[in-house]
């Protein structure tokens, strides 16, 4: 399942200012409870996502079987220009910090 950001910033994410997030928590603690294999992911983009973001992602998430962090990559097909990613080491800072909740995190999409 993809996690555009925190709960607080979901809607400026995703683009739907009047985005209902009921249905998101639900699909996630449904997802949690172990019904069905799952992963969650997040694509990083450095002008949308802080490490307040990954907190608060963090606890919403916190004990999902897996989470990845999911390096942003430029290219003509985006629907929006002028986005960049954070660095290997930015992205493994944010690991570690979701790593305090969450036992598996990873890195994808990057060198």
């Amino acid at each position: 399942m993809d996690i555009k950001s925190s709960p607080e910033h979901y809607a400026l994410v995703a683009g739907v200012p009047t985005l209902d997030l009921v249905p998101i928590q639900q699909t996630v603690a449904y997802l949690l409870e172990g019904h069905v294999p799952y992963e969650f992911r997040t694509t990083v983009v450095k002008e949308l996502h802080s490490e307040a973001d990954f907190r608060s992602i963090g606890q919403w998430i916190r004990g999902c079987s897996a989470y990845y962090l999911q390096a942003y990559k430029d290219s003509p097909q985006v629907m929006k220009p002028g986005f960049s990613s954070y660095t290997r080491a930015e992205l493994e800072t944010f690991r570690q910090l979701l790593s305090e909740t969450i036992p598996k995190v990873e890195i994808r999409g990057i060198d």
